[in-house]
């Protein structure tokens, strides 16, 4: 059971990590730091490193998807959030990670988390959502609430 529930997130990271359109595409928003952003629905690309020490808003529709593909890193800082606003939906964000996820102390993240190598969160942090690594996950004094997934493939 354990190796195909690794070869699914391998899978599904896989697919997230290469998707493109029908929609629009953002490369590169915000160079790496998009703290206090509003981004609507799409496919956002970065060949960096990704974080965010204030809010970060999601606004779309209910049915609004966004797809997350981050090259380096991706850190939540201390007291951060990723807000949904306008009807979003947690289980139509996909964040595609290839390297390391941190959510720091007191941060909380929404929508689904498939991180190439490890997760770690922080004391207070927590995840509306679900959270996926390859190799390891720390957890200290976290909440997670989990949604429903269903995988992009």
């Amino acid at each position: 059971m354990m190796t195909i529930a690794i070869n699914d997130m391998e899978t599904a990271y896989t697919d997230a990590a290469c998707r493109t359109g029908p929609g629009s595409t953002f490369v590169g928003v915000g160079a790496g730091d998009i703290s206090g952003l509003t981004l609507t629905r799409g496919i956002y690309k970065w060949s960096t490193d990704v974080k965010f020490n204030t809010d970060l808003t999601l606004t779309s529709s209910a049915t609004g998807v966004w797809i997350m593909q981050i090259a380096g890193t991706f850190t939540a800082g201390p007291g951060a959030k990723v807000i949904l606003a306008d009807g979003a939906q947690a289980e139509n964000i996909f964040w595609a990670i290839a390297d390391a996820l941190a959510f720091d102390d007191g941060s909380h993240g929404e929508g689904i988390f498939l991180a190439k190598t490890m997760i770690s969160f922080n004391a207070g942090s927590s995840l509306y959502g679900a959270a996926f690594a390859q190799t390891a996950v720390t957890m200290i004094s976290t909440d997670i609430e989990a949604v429903m997934v269903s995988l992009l493939i």
